[in-house]
């Protein structure tokens, strides 16, 4: 089996690695893949040294499986690119997750929507991962209604930066860099990710999101309150779990007790509860503190603990790994995977497609999902961009295009560059929050409806 992992050098790839080593998966060639700045340096694994090369380097060696911890902005353009020789991807940015055509996959509750033909698999947001694994086998019960949650998220979630700015401050220096705005020794920071102009931050609009999507229930009432915290070992959650159906605390303590990769820890006479001490290290969601919210009807309040790293990010890359291998779905053909025709058809269409018509595809997915109800303005524009730029590559490489698809594919160039400088400024400058929503909306519009007419 051959396994690249795209961000080796990174926090989460080198847990990445460690969980490979951990669950003895079968590896025959490992691949550590890195930034420029990174290729040429060793790292270890499984006892023995290892090159880093770059990402060109090991598309071309054509892994049977990608773990991808690399940020969005490189998972957008080389995820495609593996996926186009035949590498199963498994990616871990939000590069991805609200694509509707990828699959967003935690094991323990949705891994049979995968199907053979899913080529970019996406790993969820840390918090959301822990969220769903303890709240899924109670929405079999008991249905849910509405969430209301508040993490306390571990700085080790922003990285290596946050971390090296938490020693800094401990020890009383100034950082060389700064992760916060703020100092996280000894502090609390209600701020994960950016802000938009709804007041929510990205990282509260995820677990919004991708929960609904896990669950497969657009319905879902949710909001959140993300916070980061001086916390090394997990991010912890407070939920309160509004239900459609009443429920008895025993019963939903051996719900809880029976669900796979879960563990309950809920004794308070004993002092017995989850902390992010008890979860660091280990690949298990801890859940405690169950009792009725004595306010409002059907309602259950508990909190829940994970490592962020590891289960959080690592494991759940690892376990839909180890799903495809014990389905047969890496390194062997379509026929062997016992997939339908029309499976059959959709991987041969995928391997056939032009790489940059396939990420032009990509794209043009990220755009149509971005969210028409408060202003990203980042967000579009590098989509936009990205768009712009696979274009242009279109024009350059591809020989068999027709004079008049040529033209076609310059005249979109210019009006999705005119609908930049013109709609989104207009989005920019207005001060009227809904004229200002408007203009975005029809941005968004614009430029999807001119990269349509490409395909």
């Amino acid at each position: 089996m051959r396994v690249a992992i795209v961000g080796v050098t990174g926090m989460v790839g080198q847990v990445m690695c460690k969980i490979l080593e951990e669950r003895k998966f079968p590896i025959t060639t490992f691949i550590p893949v890195a930034s420029e700045r990174s290729v040429g340096k060793q790292v270890e694994f499984n006892g023995q040294q290892h090159t880093v090369v770059s990402i060109e380097d090991a598309i071309q060696a054509k892994p049977d499986i990608a773990l991808f911890s690399a940020g969005g902005s490189t998972s957008k353009e080389a995820a495609p690119k593996f996926a186009a020789v035949g590498t199963i991807v498994i990616d871990n940015s939000s590069a991805f997750r609200m694509d509707k055509n990828v699959p967003l996959i935690v094991p323990e509750v949705n891994i049979q929507t995968l199907k053979p033909s899913n080529k970019i698999i996406a790993n969820p947001n840390c918090s959301t991962i822990q969220l769903v694994v303890a709240l899924a086998p109670l929405h079999q019960a008991y249905q849910i209604d509405r969430l209301v949650i508040s993490t306390y998220q571990s700085m080790t979630g922003t990285g290596v930066k946050a971390v090296k700015q938490y020693q800094a401050e401990q020890e009383g220096k100034q950082p060389e860099q700064k992760a916060y705005p703020h100092p996280i020794f000894e502090n609390c920071l209600p701020h994960c990710d950016v802000f938009f102009e709804n007041g929510y931050t990205r990282e509260e609009l995820k677990l919004v999101n991708e929960t609904r999507k896990i669950m497969n229930n657009q319905d879902l009432r949710i909001t959140a309150t993300a916070v980061r915290v001086p916390v090394l070992g997990g991010h912890s959650e407070s939920i309160n779990v509004s239900f459609h159906n009443d429920f008895v605390i025993e019963d939903v303590r051996k719900i809880l007790e029976n669900a796979k990769g879960l563990i309950v820890l809920d004794n308070p006479s004993e002092n017995a509860y989850p902390m992010p001490q008890l979860a660091h290290h280990r690949d298990e969601v801890f859940v405690g503190r169950l009792r009725r919210d004595l306010s409002a009807a059907n309602t259950l309040n508990m909190w829940v603990v994970a490592d962020n790293l590891r289960k959080g990010a690592a494991t759940n890359a690892v376990q839909i790994a180890e799903y495809l291998l014990e389905k047969g779905w890496i390194g062997t053909s379509s026929t062997e995977m016992g997939m339908d025709q029309t499976d059959q058809v959709l991987i041969e269409e995928e391997i056939t497609t032009d790489p940059l018509i396939e990420q032009l595809h990509i794209i043009y997915g990220e755009i149509e999902n971005v969210p028409t109800h408060y202003v990203d303005i980042p967000l579009l524009e590098g989509l936009a961009n990205n768009a712009v730029y696979l274009l242009s590559k279109i024009l350059q490489e591809k020989e068999d295009l027709t004079r008049e698809q040529s033209k076609n594919i310059n005249n979109v160039l210019v009006d999705i560059l005119d609908t930049l400088s013109r709609e989104m400024e207009r989005a920019t400058s207005t001060l009227e929050e809904h004229t200002r929503l408007g203009w975005f909306v029809k941005a968004r519009k614009q430029i999807l409806d001119d990269i349509g007419t490409v395909f």
